[in-house]
């Protein structure tokens, strides 16, 4: 009709079935209607929902519901996100009457948090770039949901309600909308416009992957967010309570306000004989002293850690069983599955063995 070639590329997406691998009918009864799911999760969520389940080199989808109650949850998770930006934002221009962090000329600190996200949003715009260009919608959905959800929310924004300084955290977090988008117009769309930023959204360049890099970053948050789960994981061990502040010593501690707030610590370069020695997984330890580190909650540490070994082993026995029957009839993706299952737990097995040590 127009005698030129109307597509170049074609995206023919797997085939949806229902969670039990049968094609969906209605006389099965296996049917989805989209239009119920939009009206319960909404229309983005339904949209990222089905993204996040596809596999590029999948023929099929099972489709799962919890997914679609999953990228609900994300959506929420964004738009709080924006909130708490705004609120830090104003916060910060309260104490400095007559600016605030889109002043032009307001000087930038940049925390080793902020220098560590930028790096990381590079690195996820490339990636997010290829395996688009490469039609892998599911896999960038997960790239994207993984640094939103882990490193943005769980460590950086954790960091920046401490710092104080919610800059950088504003231009990334913009930044993160744009690679959203495809994903999530409508809600991205909206925070865009809240955000008082100029034009559409859809209508702004794609974000570049030419972003700062400053050798030791990364070594000096990877070093941070272990020292904050190894104390973590020492207070539940040892069933320290939530409001009690310990005491921690740690070798030339990386943010250490923040270090200190997020672990309830008291950092001291002193150790003493009753301080306990925790390993980092990376190398190094820590070392802890809290008065509710009794003889008794340590007697406790080591039932339950007997109890979770015994458990963790007849689980690893009983999925190599499985594993052994299953050979040579069930896919491969089934048994890779479950041979890393397999290793996961023995992750957890050594973890747990350390621990044990300790006490």
């Amino acid at each position: 009709f127009m005698n030129d070639i109307p597509f170049h590329d074609v995206l023919i997406h797997p085939t949806v079935l229902d969670k039990n691998g049968r094609r969906m009918s209605k006389s099965l009864g296996t049917g989805v209607d989209p239009i119920k799911l939009i009206d319960e999760y909404g229309a983005d969520a339904t949209r990222f929902g089905l993204m996040y389940q596809m596999n590029y080199d999948s023929q099929a989808i099972k489709f799962d519901e919890e997914a679609i109650k999953s990228a609900r949850n994300f959506a929420n998770k964004i738009w709080n996100l924006a909130r708490l930006l705004q609120s830090l934002t104003k916060k910060r221009a309260g104490k400095t009457p007559g600016v605030n962090e889109k002043t032009p000329g307001v000087k930038e600190v940049r925390t080793i948090a902020d220098q560590w996200i930028q790096q990381r949003f590079s690195a996820v715009t490339g990636e997010v770039s290829g395996l688009l260009n490469q039609y892998k919608m599911g896999e960038a959905a997960h790239v994207l949901y993984d640094f939103v959800w882990s490193d943005f929310a769980d460590w950086y924004i954790e960091i920046v309600k401490i710092e104080r300084s919610t800059k950088v955290a504003r231009r990334v977090f913009l930044d993160t909308l744009k690679l959203l988008h495809p994903f999530l117009p409508y809600l991205t769309e909206t925070l865009w416009e809240q955000f008082d930023q100029a034009g559409m959204l859809i209508t702004t360049p794609w974000p570049d992957t030419s972003g700062p890099d400053t050798p030791g970053v990364g070594e000096a948050i990877s070093l941070f967010q272990d020292i904050v789960t190894t104390v973590r994981g020492a207070r539940a061990l040892f069933a320290i309570r939530p409001g009690t502040t310990i005491n921690l010593v740690v070798a030339d501690p990386p943010l250490p306000k923040a270090l200190a707030s997020l672990c309830r610590a008291r950092l001291t370069k002193t150790s003493t004989e009753q301080m306990k020695t925790m390993p980092l997984t990376r190398g190094g330890s820590i070392a802890i002293s809290s008065p509710e580190i009794t003889p008794a909650n340590i007697a406790r540490a080591k039932e339950k850690l007997a109890s979770e070994e015994q458990e963790l082993n007849r689980f690893i026995e009983k999925l190599k069983t499985a594993l052994v029957a299953m050979r040579g009839k069930a896919p491969q993706a089934v048994t890779e599955e479950k041979e890393a299952i397999i290793r996961s737990t023995r992750a957890k097995l050594h973890n747990l063995g350390r621990n044990k040590k300790l006490l």
